[in-house]
């Protein structure tokens, strides 16, 4: 059997790879994760746009790697920034997450499926709105390349997750909310 590498494809097993490595580390921590990716998306997305007009030319910071354009630079700039950030903020962040569920093993294992398809889907989504050129900031100037374009056109899966960014932006912080007042 033969499996097209798609965009679909990509984001489906990213999203099955975040919901699983979720439920190895349980609800605490995936909420750790979870206030970790709105730290992070908000730093990576201010600082990325300072650093974009700061460097006048964005192409010298980056002429080691293949980015050919200041609007790929901001991009691939928010992107590292956004995932570096929700790596540290994990590991060394200076805040614990204690809203493991007590229950019933199902109950347990239900909270963590939904904690963690939660966290995929904010993470998944905010790599694509950057990859097409949106922002959660006010944000520099960006024009979406032919790429962006024709992934958000073969894509169903990219297209949801970017229409529905704003969705994907506030469940997992509701969800978040709801457990610390319910318990």
């Amino acid at each position: 059997m033969y499996l097209a590498p798609t965009w679909n494809l990509f984001i489906l097993i990213l999203f099955t790879v975040i919901v699983a490595y979720s439920l190895i580390i349980g609800a605490g921590k995936t909420g750790k994760i979870i206030v970790s990716s709105y730290i992070g998306i908000l730093a990576a997305d201010g600082l990325g746009n300072l650093l974009y007009t700061f460097f006048n030319n964005p192409n010298r910071v980056f002429s080691l790697i293949t980015i050919q354009t200041a609007d790929q630079a901001l991009v691939a700039l928010k992107i590292l920034l956004f995932i570096a950030l929700i790596i540290a903020l994990t590991l060394k962040g200076g805040f614990e997450s204690s809203i493991d569920p007590k229950g019933s093993k199902l109950w347990i294992f239900a909270v963590n499926i939904v904690l963690g398809v939660l966290s995929a889907g904010l993470i998944v989504s905010a790599i694509l709105v950057y990859f097409s050129g949106g922002s959660f900031l006010p944000s520099v100037g960006f024009t979406p390349t032919d790429l962006v374009k024709s992934i958000y056109e073969q894509s169903p899966v990219a297209r949801l997750m970017i229409d529905q960014s704003s969705m994907w932006f506030s469940l997992p912080g509701l969800a978040l909310i709801l457990r610390s007042i319910l318990g």
